[in-house]
């Protein structure tokens, strides 16, 4: 995030549950133009659902939000990605949070790089976690991401997150 807390930013924030992090980022950056994007419905079935109920947690992010100004996507990461993108719309710093099958963070990871600015910054959030039921696991996806991306990118930060900056010359 920007250090400048007056800074005019575009976040994207994919995953977002509850909206405990977007509370934190609209409630600190006055002039943030903030998009959040979940789907509040049953993952797919490769993932590992955290409750049956996305309906009640929609509507505690809805209260949660209530008093911010912020565009609200309710759909499938990677069809509303790529609608941002035929949209033109851009973002400085992308935050992952969404499923963690490895499988959808590499295709997560794809379609933000595309409507990433350059120089923007990607924060992909708990990559590492290994579940001995998950098909493909966080970090294989991560990996792919990396062979493909790894010209166009720098990592900045590489533990049980990462961070990546964006770099076309």
């Amino acid at each position: 995030m920007p250090k400048d807390k007056n800074l005019k930013f575009n976040y994207l924030e994919i995953g977002c549950f509850e909206g405990l992090s977007a509370f934190h980022v609209l409630s600190e950056f006055k002039f943030v133009n903030a998009y959040f994007l979940d789907l509040w419905d049953m993952p797919n079935k490769n993932s590992i659902t955290l409750t049956n109920d996305f309906n009640a947690v929609e509507k505690v992010f809805d209260k949660n939000l209530s008093d911010f100004k912020f565009t609200k996507i309710k759909g499938d990461s990677v069809t509303s990605m790529r609608r941002l993108f035929r949209k033109e719309v851009y973002f400085d710093f992308i935050y992952l949070d969404g499923s963690h099958n490895g499988e959808d963070i590499l295709s997560d990871a794809i379609e933000a790089f595309k409507i990433l600015q350059n120089r923007g910054i990607i924060y992909f959030d708990d990559f590492l976690q290994h579940d001995k039921d998950r098909i493909i696991q966080s970090y294989i996806g991560i990996e792919k991401f990396l062979d493909l991306c790894s010209n166009n990118l720098e990592i900045m930060y590489f533990q049980n997150n990462l961070v990546i900056k964006k770099n076309i010359y």
